[in-house]
Parts: C-alpha cells; structure tokens; sequence
C-alpha cells in the first residue's frame, strides 16, 4: 500500500480459501506492521475452529517523504530571495499544500517544524505526528546583467 493510503486509510479485497474478504485498514498503518483477520483462515485440526489469517503491511518508500514513526521528514526547496527576505513557502503535506512562513535570515539546511501535520497514529483517532521540512535553498541560475551587477554592489558593501 502506498503512504497516502497509510495517511488516509484505506480498504482491500484478500481471497483467501475461495472467498472475497473486506478488510478496513485503519489510518496510520505502519511498514511491517502485522494484522490478524480472527477465524478465517484453514480449518482447525479434527474439526477444530477456523485459524487466523496475519497480513504483513508493507508501505514501499516514498518520493517526497520519509517516515520515522508517526513523523515525515522532507526537503522544501526555497528561493534565496525568499530565504534572505522571509516570505511564504508552499510546503507539499499528505493533508494538503499549505503555505507557511519562512523567517528573515532562513539558513541552508534548516529544519522547520509543522506540528501535526504528520502520519496519523495509528487506532488513536485525532492525533498526528509532526511534519520536518528541510530547507534547501535554490541558487538563482541564468542571471541578467543587472542581477549580477546587483550581486556585485551587494558583495562590495558587505566586504568593504
């Protein structure tokens, strides 16, 4: 299942002995994490009652995140402008896009945190792990003639 179905939740058809089974999967499943479907798998031993069926949840990696328990970790490219002058920032979450606000003087590889905006924990309904987004600043690439004049003057009164 993808990390997007972990977020939301989601639900699955399994064939087991036959018959279609409907299972939920709650939001918040974890990679590895084991579930037990009660009395539906094989018949017990001298007419027994029906054993269990486990499914291992396997949550390949993801592109844009990294999950660490209940938390996401990512980079978020920001313009040098914005990281300079401060300004808002389009962040990319399981919940949305949001905008949040990046301070003056942002430094390169600084990590912000978004409180909640995480993976939801697992069977506790209402409660998400925090989002960490990295900073990864973006050097402009093909400069005018004026924007590199302009670096020049700001490199010359920052090194007088």
């Amino acid at each position: 299942m993808s990390l997007e179905e972990a977020y939301h939740g989601t639900a699955r058809r399994i064939e087991v002995n036959g018959k279609t089974l409907q299972m939920k999967i709650k939001p918040g499943i974890k990679n590895g994490q084991v579930l037990r479907i009660k009395e539906k798998g094989g018949q017990g031993a001298n007419g027994g009652p029906k054993g269990d069926i486990y499914l291992t949840m396997i949550i390949p990696p993801h592109p844009h995140f990294e999950r660490r328990e209940d938390d996401l970790y990512c980079e978020t490219p920001v313009e040098l402008y914005t990281a300079v002058l401060g300004g808002k920032q389009l962040i990319i979450t399981l919940k949305g896009n949001i905008r949040i606000d990046i301070p003056p003087g942002t430094d390169n590889g600084k990590t912000l945190r978004l409180k909640g905006l995480g993976m939801p924990k697992f069977d506790k309904p209402g409660e998400f792990g925090d989002l960490y987004a990295k900073v990864t600043i973006m050097l402009p690439k093909k400069l005018t003639e004026k924007e590199i004049t302009l670096f020049k003057e700001l490199y010359r009164l920052r090194n007088k």
